[in-house]
């Protein structure tokens, strides 16, 4: 049976299409259904019991709420609101994914997943060569002007640095920092554009290392020659070097979370960790690959070629950029790959019980999301003995004559809602141990959605890169025009007070304007990129909450919703 959607709703129907869960409105067999009815019921008893509580119409007093359990009804509405919302959550995944017939579902996955990864090879090779030519463009064109700022900067502090008057060596500290913060910012166009396919790797951590290392006196030192004695140059707010070593603290403190929530832990189900579709589609390099990058630089070096330290970031993310290439030889590796010839075996005479129930038990000691789900039978089993329960309460005033006039009518629709709810309870129960019983099925197209989202974010990550950073403009890279419109803001500043000031005696209020100039240009500088970032977030990756673990490295998954 197919719902007739697409005339009653055609938006709905099109918005459905373009989420590949078109399929959602045919119905060809007892468990879809009972899938629907059970979604349907969860999600709007959940929002009508919420709204109950934020209306605090669960304080009106009834007939069947002066005794029994009736008595604690905010209480079950605000618990059972939350609970059943969770279990909605699942009952709609299983619904989506859940291919109960054959492998048609998983098959159209794989079709829709081997498009987009020929789609992301085209954009990924365009952006490719355009890193390569934007790391020659650096040795050709920045390099030089880099070491010159530089240059002109260290001379500058060179000039008041051993000046005792407490208010010279203020000022040098203030322009110090000004200064460290303006080189900080020709590094930032890289690492923020760059910073979430560094995390789409799991790979990629030697990366976040480095720049770890590297993140804050590197400037000071720079310009100074000191490597303490001088405040910070960066904060964990607005460094975004900071913030790639933030997000991997963040990832540590959400799986130590995770871990201690039974429901929402993976579990330890051995050394094997899940590697991303990124990893496994794409050759990713390695820290082998990156050994002449990741070399540091000598003192001799760092005092020789400031630009070298200055653009070093930059460099290495371009490097590392550069060198994904599409693996082709990744199919077979693939976890969607394994578990279509291996793990759903869809022409295989039925597994007897002993190994049906083995299965089924590995899948919940592996995955969060079979354990939630395991919970909502259990839980709705509970709401369907309280519906039962107070059903028998409505019938029972219904029969004793204690609902009269305009009462009776509560009472009849009271009657219906726990009708519905005994309905929506049983179909949960029963379609949702159908699913988890048969959990290689739902866990075989569920690996493909993922593998799908993930190549989406990676594609959609190259799609940013090549049409704001590596988009040429005028013979030129949008990456090197925004480096450069940065640098001659500052070089402006700083050449203009080094050319007035060449040979003579200079005043500390010179120096004191400088560093208001330098601080002034840094505000704006940071208001613009502020914004640039908060345009960047609005249009950031999407968290997930389903986990599939068929395959034999697929011990570890993600959270969020599919």
């Amino acid at each position: 049976m197919r719902l007739p959607l697409d005339h009653f709703c055609p938006t709905a129907h099109r918005w459905l299409q373009v989420l590949h869960l078109d399929h959602l409105v045919e119905v060809n067999s007892a468990t879809k259904a009972m899938l629907m009815v059970s979604s349907v019921i969860s999600v709007g008893f959940s929002f009508g019991w919420l709204s109950d509580i934020l209306q605090l119409t669960c304080f009106t007093g009834h007939p069947w709420t002066d005794e029994g359990i009736g008595q604690y009804t905010c209480l079950y509405k605000f618990l059972g609101g939350l609970v059943l919302l969770v279990m909605a959550k699942h009952s709609l995944i299983a619904w989506a994914y859940f291919d109960e017939t054959d492998d048609g579902l998983r098959l159209k996955k794989e079709r829709c997943l081997g498009e987009l990864e020929r789609q992301c090879g085209t954009v990924l090779r365009r952006a490719t060569k355009q890193a390569k030519q934007l790391v020659g463009l650096l040795s050709a064109d920045l390099e030089e002007k880099v070491n010159d700022h530089v240059a002109r900067m260290q001379t500058i502090l060179g000039r008041i640095e051993h000046d005792q008057d407490p208010q010279a060596q203020q000022l040098y500290e203030r322009l110090a920092t000004s200064m460290a913060h303006h080189l900080h910012g020709l590094r930032q166009p890289a690492i923020e554009h760059f910073r979430k396919l560094v995390a789409l790797s799991g790979q990629a951590r030697f990366l976040e290392e480095v720049l770890e290392r590297e993140r804050h006196e590197s400037m000071v030192g720079l310009l100074t020659g000191k490597a303490t004695g001088l405040p910070r140059t960066e904060t964990g707010h607005s460094d975004l070097e900071v913030s790639l070593l933030l997000g991997g603290l963040v990832g540590h403190i959400h799986r130590g979370w995770t871990a201690a929530c039974c429901c929402c832990s993976t579990g330890a189900a051995g050394p094997l960790q899940r590697r991303s579709s990124v990893e496994l589609k794409f050759s990713l390099p390695t820290e082998a690959d990156l050994q002449e990058e990741l070399r540091e630089p000598t003192p001799e070096e760092r005092k020789r070629s400031p630009e070298q330290v200055v653009l070093r970031p930059m460099r290495l993310v371009l490097r590392w950029f550069e060198k994904i290439v599409p693996d082709h030889e990744a199919a077979a590796r693939s976890p969607a790959s394994a578990a279509s010839g291996s793990a759903v075996d869809w022409g295989a005479p039925e597994r007897e019980v002993c190994e049906q129930l083995a299965e089924v038990l590995l899948h919940l000691r592996r995955s969060p999301v079979y354990r939630c789900m395991l919970l909502g039978i259990l839980a709705s089993i509970a709401f369907f003995v309280f519906y039962w329960q107070t059903a028998g309460q409505v019938v029972g005033l219904l029969r004793a004559g204690s609902c009269r006039g305009p009462e009776s009518v509560s009472c009849v629709g009271a009657f219906l809602r726990k009708v519905f709810g005994l309905c929506g309870m049983g179909c949960y129960a029963v379609s949702l141990t159908v699913v988890l019983w048969n959990v290689e099925r739902l866990d075989a197209v569920l690996q493909v959605q993922e593998e799908i989202h993930e190549i989406e974010d990676f594609k959609r990550q190259i799609d940013r890169l090549n049409t704001q950073l590596l988009a040429e403009d005028d013979s030129n890279i949008s990456m090197i025009q925004t480096i450069e419109r940065q640098l001659a803001a500052q070089k402006r500043l700083v050449a203009a007070f080094y050319n007035d000031c060449w040979g003579g005696t200079v005043q500390l209020s010179r120096f004191e304007q400088l560093a208001s100039e330098l601080e002034s240009a840094l505000s704006k500088g940071r208001s613009l990129r502020e914004r640039a970032g908060q345009l960047w977030k609005c249009t950031g990756g999407s968290a997930r909450s389903y986990l599939p673990v068929s395959g034999e490295n697929l011990t570890k998954g993600r959270q969020g919703g599919a």
